[in-house]
């Protein structure tokens, strides 16, 4: 099993819901990480879609057709330490 950063979670796949597949992440014992952030992809950009995506347990939601610099804003959002430099001396090694 591996472990993941983020999740990008389409609200309407064909077998399961964004909704429930995140309720399903959130709630189950079997998840190592339940709390990644997961972001909504929706078409619907209605508020009260939004607030159905935050209920279900998504951190943020991002609408289609999604711009790369909103996609970037929201991952880099969600991880943070990803835009962090790692500085590695001549030596090969990290500094501590």
């Amino acid at each position: 099993m591996k472990d993941y950063a983020l999740v990008l979670m389409d609200c309407r796949m064909p077998l399961m819901s964004g909704l429930d597949a995140t309720r399903l992440i959130r709630s189950s014992s079997l998840s190592r990480n339940r709390s990644i952030p997961i972001i909504a992809f929706t078409a619907d950009g209605l508020e009260s879609n939004h607030k159905a995506c935050l209920a279900a347990g998504m951190n943020d939601w991002i609408t289609k057709p999604i711009s790369p610099a909103a996609l970037i804003q929201v991952v880099e959002k969600w991880l943070p330490a990803r835009n962090a430099v790692l500085v590695v001396p001549a030596s090969g090694r990290p500094a501590d």
